[in-house]
């Protein structure tokens, strides 16, 4: 299909109601990109047909919603943020739970699972630093896809190497078949106390309980500001009173909301609710 950006504006559209991605007129490409190959096995030549199928069949609205994200995510990624953590805000947190030794953690668009594995070795790491108080993490993406290979724990050897330090990848992973060049596996220590779920940030969502630290990091770049709003508001009631957000380096409250306020722990930004 040619790549006219009028085409794929309907689309986008679509995508800012159903899954609030505000998607530039200058990212269309991306959707001619993605998109085409789905039209293609389904044999819908338009773009209109994609969108009404993908109102009628489950399976083909999740196959383009998981075409239309960004799952760019490596390893220990900002390294300013994981020195933070295990050195300051884990075993903070680990004081104030100190009655339940139970860190609880939400991580939000967590992609393949390079950030939730990052802080599971980051609390093995300091275990004993944190009075071996468990971390629990609920992991969540809309994008089927990446959270079943997040779910698996196995990348590939290029995904291991990625930001990974050799000391770490040899401690925690294990190569598929005993062979580097196929790929790795996380080690069975990394999977306790941590649960996957598809979530939909564009709406209402629930969970059982509160946390005591969010990771939202490098996904609101790709909403707008009444979304970003909404969906920062949401996860701040889900916050404990002492609990810590973290966005991404190039995201910003300023503009969006005044419940929280910010401050740096050891060049990392953090985020907690004014009460």
């Amino acid at each position: 299909m040619a790549n006219d950006t009028t085409l794929w504006a309907p689309l986008a559209a679509w995508l800012l109601d159903e899954i609030g991605y505000a998607i530039p007129e200058h990212k269309y490409y991306l959707l001619n990109n993605n998109m085409t190959p789905i039209m293609t096995a389904h044999g819908l030549p338009r773009v209109h047909d994609l969108i009404g199928a993908a109102r009628l069949n489950p399976k083909i609205r999740q196959d383009v919603i998981n075409a239309a994200t960004i799952n760019e995510s490596f390893f220990f990624r900002d390294t300013s943020v994981w020195h933070a953590l295990g050195t300051r805000i884990l075993p903070k947190l680990a004081e104030e739970v100190s009655f339940q030794k139970q860190i609880n953690i939400l991580v939000c668009a967590c992609s393949r699972g390079q950030e939730v594995y990052t802080i599971k070795m980051i609390a093995e790491e300091n275990k004993q630093t944190l009075n071996n108080t468990r971390c629990v993490i609920t992991a969540t993406d809309i994008d089927t896809g990446v959270l079943a290979q997040a779910k698996s724990g196995q990348y590939t050897k290029l995904e291991a190497e990625r930001g990974l330090d050799p000391a770490l990848r040899q401690r925690y992973f294990s190569p598929i078949n005993n062979n580097p060049n196929d790929g790795y596996t996380i080690n069975p220590i990394l999977k306790q106390n941590l649960s996957f779920q598809q979530l939909n940030l564009n709406e209402k969502f629930s969970f059982p309980h509160r946390f005591d630290l969010i990771f939202c990091r490098n996904v609101l770049i790709y909403f707008d500001v009444a979304n970003k709003k909404k969906i920062v508001e949401q996860l701040a009631g889900y916050l404990n009173n002492h609990g810590y957000l973290m966005l991404g380096g190039a995201e910003s409250l300023i503009g969006v909301t005044d419940i929280m306020s910010s401050r740096l722990i050891d060049n990392c930004l953090v985020h907690q609710k004014k009460y």
